[in-house]
């Protein structure tokens, strides 16, 4: 196996492998799932990919909401040789959700206030 540069992400006590470095070797799906937990789902749209979000703090990435997935490459044999992992950094668009979600809560406060008076 040709290791990732990160070999593990950390979330407070929480450390566990790269999806990619699973993946490429083969882990299987309930072992893999007992090492995720609920944090990724099969992806809906590639047969054998998986697919999560996350909030993930390290040395390297500070407080942070990832959108990750990863995926192995199969050969004609179906032999993996080659697992990709893409992370997109989404805590911006956490943010402005949980804002935007604030402002209908007190939005809706307000009209049945007035309903009220």
């Amino acid at each position: 196996m040709v290791q990732s540069k990160v070999l593990f992400w950390s979330v407070g006590p929480d450390k566990r492998p790269v999806l990619a470095d699973l993946l490429i070797d083969g882990i299987d799906e309930k072992k893999l799932f007992e090492i995720y937990g609920d944090k990724i789902k099969k992806s809906p749209l590639i047969e054998g990919a998986y697919e999560g979000i996350g909030f993930f703090s390290t040395e390297k990435v500070k407080n942070k909401w990832l959108e990750f997935s990863a995926a192995s490459i199969k050969d004609s044999k179906g032999n993996i040789i080659f697992a990709l992992e893409t992370l997109i950094d989404i805590t911006e668009k956490v943010k402005s959700e949980k804002i935007m979600s604030s402002l209908y809560k007190i939005s809706e406060a307000t009209f049945e206030t007035k309903d009220i008076i």
